[in-house]
């Protein structure tokens, strides 16, 4: 019996399209040119677990839910959302390939995809695990302590496996890029060694198909790009708004805050008064869920509840690549969609 050509879904975190352009990534650069590639247009908001969640689900995050990786919902109001969160009640609006594939029958595993250790669709009850919900047959619980090469050898292993629990889906996922980003920005030695590292760890997963006689559709993307920044990108919000009038909820390229107290007015507004900062752009949802100055791009007319009043310092680079190959002696014309 043949083997089934599996898809491996492979993330590559915070990935400009430009880190093609380098000459540092021989084997992304090949599986670009010999396959298909697309530029991808980030979900709004541009951050990992928002994108990650859209990957997988097809909507945006006004309608799946994860609309940050921070946020805080109304009907909980003790408890907030952050990138630990594994409560399913956070996550069930959208369900995830992972889940489809196993509710069909197909063996799925996934390697640190951001929810992919949520039992989805069941409920948590106090600090047990969660009987009712779907998962993939086989997953790790996300670990930087676990190395890229761990991480290669362990998807490698799923599909050593006999045909009866080998996985017919799998994904993987990869930070290193997006943590020498954070720490060092998009230029320099320590982002150039990342993408050395990653590069070398494709080259490896491939190596190691190969040798498995693993047929695969290979398909890797990215959840946003990587901005140098500085002192003078600045946006300090106490010296817009009275710092009484509000409380944060999330900060960074996009900042999300609440009223606090008796503060009359949103403090977009405050903003929007001013406009001492003419590249930040003042984001509104009244408590109705009506919405003002948000721009069709991005895609909020769902007016999801988790989606606070905002401030986004305007870029233009944090776009990303989705590169696709399917690596075989036979490959069928590749289709993206």
């Amino acid at each position: 019996m043949p083997m089934l050509r599996s898809p491996i879904l492979v993330s590559i975190d915070g990935f400009h399209p430009d880190y093609l352009e380098r000459g540092l990534t021989p084997t992304l650069s090949r599986l670009a040119s010999e396959g298909a590639r697309a530029a991808m247009r980030p979900s709004f908001p541009t951050k990992t677990f928002p994108n990650h969640w859209t990957l997988v689900t097809g909507l945006v995050p006004d309608h799946h839910g994860i609309t940050a990786n921070r946020m805080e919902d109304k009907t909980r109001p003790d408890e907030a959302f952050t990138m630990a969160t594994v409560d399913p009640y956070w996550w069930n609006e959208a369900k995830p390939v992972w889940v489809e594939a196993e509710e069909a029958g197909i063996r799925s595993a996934a390697m640190f995809w951001p929810g992919s250790a949520v039992a989805w669709g069941g409920t948590a009850e106090g600090y047990g695990s969660v009987p009712d919900g779907t998962m993939a047959s086989d997953w790790q619980a996300f670990s930087m302590q676990v190395t890229n090469t761990q991480r290669v050898n362990s998807v490698l292993d799923w599909l050593r496996r006999p045909a009866d629990i080998r996985p017919e889906f799998v994904t993987l996922y990869f930070d290193t890029i997006d943590s020498a980003g954070h720490g060092g920005g998009p230029v320099g030695e320590e982002i150039d060694e990342a993408l050395r590292d990653v590069d070398s760890h494709i080259a490896d997963l491939l190596a190691g198909l190969e040798r498995l006689g693993q047929p695969a559709n290979l398909v890797l993307v990215s959840d946003h790009g990587m901005a140098p920044t500085g002192s003078d990108k600045m946006i300090v919000l106490d010296e817009i708004v009275d710092a009484s009038l509000y409380r944060a909820v999330e900060s960074g390229a996009y900042a999300r805050s609440t009223r606090s107290g008796s503060a009359a007015r949103p403090c977009a507004h405050e903003m929007l008064a001013q406009r001492r900062y003419p590249r930040a752009l003042p984001i509104w949802h009244a408590p109705a869920h009506s919405a003002l100055f948000l721009p069709a791009r991005y895609r909020l007319d769902h007016h999801h509840p988790r989606f606070r009043r905002g401030v986004e310092r305007r870029q233009s680079w944090l776009r990303s690549v989705c590169p696709r190959n399917g690596i075989s002696v036979h490959r069928p014309r590749p289709r993206l969609s």
